[in-house]
């Protein structure tokens, strides 16, 4: 039933593109480091399960460059340095290219979606709504979390708490609030302040400067994707649909991946145009005097 609705919404269509492509022996997917952290592993999943659903026979191997952030993968991608021709894209990336971290030089809006795993969040914390003072856990002032700021007035932000320690942060009293998964809310007794939609979804930040609302819709995009597997700009347009068909047989087999029109929406929710992401930082500058 799935894979008849997929073809009836335009999935026929690319799938007679993808057979009709050349594609070369062996292609590399560049992916965040280290190599035993979640992210290279699940590009390694990847360079084994979407070869065999191409039409033709293909050898993909993973090359890791950088750290967990995605930053370093991304810059290097974006320059054309090496011969990746896919990326595994983090979302944390996309986050400080937002911010105007002066790591990420690079400029993923041309770039082609082809899967996209996404991970549910909330902003939780104690009490049944924010107060004034909440302090909200933050990264840093590049990280997607300052979305917070927004969603929760009256929040102060208390920076450098990583990602891996929020949980004992909020735990120990030190933080108030912090996003998080739904599940690990409620182990914590933290209570749902906000659920971020799905990448690509709509956020509702009312009453504020439409720039800075279309900022927070890619702040919460960043911290809602996981990661995407993109391809470069200059992709022939067969090679992209014979990837993007791969990904959409493969999102019918495994749960949790987007994939067709849904993995291109979502990674185009993860850029904003120059005066959101102007308006972004002047809020940044504003409220935790980043640069």
């Amino acid at each position: 039933m799935r894979r008849r609705a997929i073809i009836g919404l335009g999935g026929a269509a690319l799938m007679a593109r993808a057979a009709r492509a050349t594609l070369p022996d062996r292609a590399v997917l560049l992916a965040p480091g280290p190599g035993d952290a979640r992210l290279a592993q699940l590009a390694t999943r990847l360079a084994e399960a979407l070869p065999p659903l191409l039409p033709t026979a293909l050898h993909l191997s993973v090359s890791i460059a950088g750290g967990p952030d995605g930053v370093a993968a991304a810059t290097r991608f974006a320059a054309g340095s090496g011969d990746a021709s896919l990326l595994l894209l983090a979302g944390r990336a996309a986050a400080a290219r937002l911010a105007g971290d002066s790591r990420a030089r690079f400029d993923g809006s041309g770039w082609g979606g082809i899967l996209v795993r996404p991970r549910r969040v909330v902003l939780a914390g104690r009490g049944a709504a924010p107060r004034p003072g909440t302090r909200l856990a933050i990264e840093s002032a590049g990280s997607g979390e300052a979305l917070g700021l927004l969603l929760a007035e009256g929040s102060e932000a208390r920076l450098g708490v990583a990602p891996a320690s929020v949980a004992q942060a909020f735990a120990e009293g030190a933080v108030d609030a912090l996003f998080t998964t739904p599940e690990a809310a409620s182990a914590l007794g933290a209570a749902v302040w906000a659920a971020l939609p799905q990448p690509g979804g709509a956020l509702p930040i009312i009453g504020r400067d439409p720039a800075l609302a279309e900022a927070a819709r890619s702040a919460a995009a960043s911290l809602t994707t996981e990661a995407a597997l993109c391809a470069a700009a200059l992709t022939p347009a067969d090679q992209l649909a014979a990837w993007r068909w791969a990904a959409v047989r493969l999102a019918e087999r495994e749960q949790g991946l987007l994939s067709g029109a849904d993995a291109m929406a979502a990674l185009a929710g993860l850029w904003a145009p120059e005066a959101a992401e102007a308006a972004w930082r002047n809020m940044l500058a504003g409220r935790l005097g980043a640069p």
